[in-house]
């Protein structure tokens, strides 16, 4: 049968003999390769490409604003955990932790507190200053013009909304005007 057709063809269908074979050999290859788990996908158009590492779960407890367990990206560190986590409380230890150090799946990070003596703020002597982001409710209470009631707000403010950044902001938990500002300025720190 063959026999019967041009010289070309016979070429033609040997060329499309062996696409047919070597397809099939790529699609035996891929079956037979390993599962991608570690393999990066690349994401979205030309001018905004993403890169997206495989996903890890880490565990973020002690001095952070907001303890909880984070999803971070193969190959990301410590330091990138505690960002998510709001960042290091101002009593935070990071010293004592290797913030370089790349996390791994269901890890636990735990960022230590220094010592109360060296919270700056947190030792309640005579005429001293209260912290106001690292004081504890019962700290807070010390401060003449704040109760229970006001301490836990600023307490719940400061774990929702992170550190105050001047003491003007304290104003901005209920329950604490201009007039009761005024009061406890001269007591409070950040």
């Amino acid at each position: 049968m063959l026999d019967n057709l041009t010289k070309e063809q016979q070429l033609i269908i040997l060329g499309l003999v062996l696409i047919i074979v070597a397809g099939l050999g790529v699609m035996a290859y891929r079956r037979m390769a390993p599962s991608g788990e570690e393999e990066i996908s690349i994401e979205g158009s030309a001018d905004n490409v993403q890169i997206s590492k495989p996903e890890i779960l880490v565990h973020v407890s002690g001095a952070v604003w907001r303890e909880g367990v984070y999803r971070l990206g193969e190959g990301d560190r410590k330091i990138d955990a505690i960002k998510l986590a709001g960042g290091a409380a101002p009593d935070a230890n990071l010293s004592s932790i290797n913030l370089a150090e790349k996390v791994k799946d269901q890890e636990k990070i735990i960022v230590p507190a220094k010592p109360k003596a060296a919270v700056r703020g947190s030792g309640m002597s005579a005429g001293a200053k209260v912290n106001i982001n690292a004081a504890s409710e019962s700290e807070l209470c010390k401060v003449s013009g704040i109760g229970k009631t006001t301490a836990k707000k600023i307490v719940e403010h400061r774990t929702a909304s992170g550190p105050f950044s001047k003491i003007e902001d304290i104003m901005k938990v209920k329950s604490i005007g201009k007039s009761k500002f005024e009061k406890i300025k001269g007591q409070i720190i950040i």
